[in-house]
């Protein structure tokens, strides 16, 4: 799980913020030396936190495909805490163009990051996202109440 949150540290710090487009990436897993696959796309909007979190607080959505574990999504924000509790039922609300919000369920990452979140239904979303240039995800963040990132690209989601 560490060389799993080491690679999209790396790659979340390696890329700037750049809202309004899908950013695409391959590198290749340095153990099996199998191509691993990245699509990125940035919030337009930055969320509003309290100190410490205060300040610029942009999310963004990850779509990975890794060899060593498969296709994932992910959302993360820069700072603070979403808040998912393994006691009560997981989930955030996301809006594909002007559908009605739907419920995705959400998991933890295995390091306890509280700044990251895997959608469960990932094969859902990556269709949905292929059809839509906007997306709203309303996220459960810690003493901040809901909080919605505003996503948008001329282009939809291009993934195999």
């Amino acid at each position: 799980m560490l060389l799993r949150c080491l690679i999209l540290l790396t790659f979340t710090l390696c890329t700037a913020v750049h809202a309004g487009q899908w950013r695409y990436q391959e590198d290749v897993d340095k153990m099996t030396g199998k191509k691993a696959a990245y699509a990125q796309l940035d919030s337009d909007n930055s969320l509003r936190l309290s100190s410490p979190y205060a300040g610029r607080n942009h999310g963004n959505i990850t779509v990975r495909r890794h060899p060593a574990y498969g296709v994932d999504v992910l959302v993360s924000v820069e700072k603070g805490q979403i808040l998912c509790r393994p006691f009560r039922n997981c989930t955030i609300m996301v809006k594909f163009g002007s559908g009605a919000p739907q419920a995705y369920s959400v998991l933890e990452s295995e390091d306890n990051s509280s700044e990251t979140m895997f959608i469960e239904n990932r094969a859902r979303f990556i269709a949905a996202a292929r059809k839509h240039t906007k997306i709203l995800i309303q996220l459960p963040m810690h003493q901040e109440g809901e909080q919605v990132l505003e996503f948008s690209t001329p282009v939809e989601l291009v993934w195999k």
